[in-house]
C-alpha cells in the first residue's frame, strides 16, 4: 500500500515540474513566476477569510449541541484548498481551487468519511 502511495506522490511531483515547465515555455518565465506568486497571495487571503468562516461554523455546531461530523470534515477540506493553491505547481492549485466549489467538497467529504469509516471499523472492531 504504501508502495503504491509513494510511487503515485513522485509521478505527482514529475507531473508537476513538467507542467509547470510547459506553462513557462508558453507564458514566459517571469509571466510564470508572476503567476506563482499572485496565487500565493491570493491563497494567504483566502486561507485567512476561510480558516474564520469554519471556526464560526465549528462553534455555532458546538453551541447547538451538535456533532459537527461531516461540517467538520467540510471545514479541513476548506481550509486546505487555500494552502493547495499556495503551493508552486498547477495541478495541485487546480485541486485547491476544486475543493472551494461546494459540491466538489461535500462529495469528497462524504467519500473521506466513507474511508475513514471503513478503516476505523477494520482498525478497531474486529
Amino acid at each position: 500500500m504504501w508502495t503504491v502511495f509513494w510511487i503515485l506522490l513522485t509521478l505527482a511531483v514529475f507531473a508537476e515540474i513538467w507542467l509547470t515547465g510547459t506553462v513557462a515555455r508558453f507564458l514566459g518565465f517571469w509571466n510564470t513566476v508572476a503567476f506563482i506568486v499572485l496565487k500565493l497571495v491570493l491563497g494567504i487571503r483566502l486561507a485567512f477569510q476561510h480558516g474564520r468562516l469554519t471556526l464560526e461554523k465549528l462553534r455555532a455546531a458546538i453551541q447547538n449541541r451538535q456533532v459537527p461530523g461531516i461540517p467538520v470534515i467540510e471545514g479541513a477540506l476548506f481550509v486546505l484548498a487555500p494552502f493547495l493553491i499556495m503551493i508552486p505547481g498547477f495541478l495541485v492549485s487546480a485541486l485547491g481551487a476544486l475543493l472551494l466549489w461546494d459540491r466538489v467538497r461535500s462529495w469528497m467529504a462524504e467519500k473521506l468519511r466513507k474511508i475513514g469509516i471503513a478503516w476505523f471499523s477494520r482498525r478497531f472492531l474486529r
